[in-house]
């Protein structure tokens, strides 16, 4: 499989050859390589299409909850997290479906009912950020025929349908320029007025999403993991941090010298969306 910096993935028990007791031996080198083995691999597997959810699927879905006739359908491997298409009709108007796997949102929640539940409060408010607070800049679902944000699509999957929009997503770690972090400056301070009208957003609390899942592993750092050819890269990563893990501490930045502090919590962070911050820049039109 072809990788985006041009190299070629390769399968992991090709390379380490199994120790004595059955398991497989990582030398240095195998840990380092750990965290860029999972960045591979998440890389792959956002470009795979969800099993079971095809054109067919698809098409039946938007026809069925939104009475759009798609004529054609492309999949963009774009973003992470979530199966995207973009979508043509037949009256000409194009639309970005989106399908979230229901077990792969753990931040969400540990049921695929929850995860459903969380995402429709989420699409819920993006819509009254739109619509109610009037914010121009983010970009809402289409609400289906009965009103909802987000539909069920079998019992894996979720589907939302957002207007296309024209313009240039933003990259991780591009600097900004004047103007641009002015306008950033701008929409982050239009979105905290706009709290009233979120009022329905839900609380996010500050936890570790499957945390006995997390503390299993922690206590399994002494024995081999067979879970498959990343399993033991993950073993090897999380047991060179396993105190940082288990201990992290708060964390203190001066942001500048002697007169402003920020202390920083041990916070989970979790990957969601590859789209930085949300961020699109495109013509004011497209955007209305």
């Amino acid at each position: 499989m072809q990788l985006p910096d041009g190299s070629a993935q390769r399968s992991e028990q090709a390379r380490e050859a199994p120790a004595a007791d059955g398991s497989r031996a990582w030398s240095r080198a195998s840990k380092r390589r750990a965290p860029r083995l999972v960045a591979r691999l998440a890389w792959a597997l956002v470009r795979d299409r969800p099993a079971g959810v095809g054109e067919r699927e698809l098409e039946r879905a938007l026809a069925g909850g939104w009475q759009i006739h798609a004529v054609a359908t492309q999949y963009a491997p774009v973003g992470g997290g979530s199966y995207h298409w973009a979508v043509r009709d037949s009256l000409g108007r194009r639309w970005f479906a989106t399908v979230d796997d229901l077990d792969g949102k753990y931040w969400l929640g540990d049921t695929r009912a929850a995860v459903s539940k969380g995402l429709r409060t989420a699409m819920d408010t993006a819509f009254a950020l739109r619509h109610h607070a009037e914010l121009g800049f983010v970009v809402a679902p289409v609400p289906a025929l009965h009103g909802e944000t987000v539909r069920r699509l079998g019992s894996k999957y979720a589907i939302t349908v957002f207007p296309f929009v024209h313009g240039t997503s933003g990259r991780f770690g591009a600097a900004l320029s004047a103007g641009e972090r002015g306008q950033l400056v701008e929409m982050l301070a239009a979105l905290h007025r706009s709290t009233p009208a979120a009022a329905q957003a839900a609380r996010c609390p500050v936890a570790v999403p499957r945390r006995g899942v997390l503390e299993a592993a922690l206590r399994e750092l002494d024995q081999p993991w067979h879970g498959g050819p990343f399993s033991e890269p993950a073993r090897a990563l999380i047991a060179g941090t396993a105190g940082h893990i288990q201990n992290p501490g708060p964390r203190r930045f001066m942001t500048r010298p002697g007169r402003y502090q920020v202390t920083v919590l041990p916070v989970a962070r979790c990957w969601a969306d590859s789209a930085p911050c949300g961020h699109l820049a495109g013509r004011a039109a497209d955007l209305r």
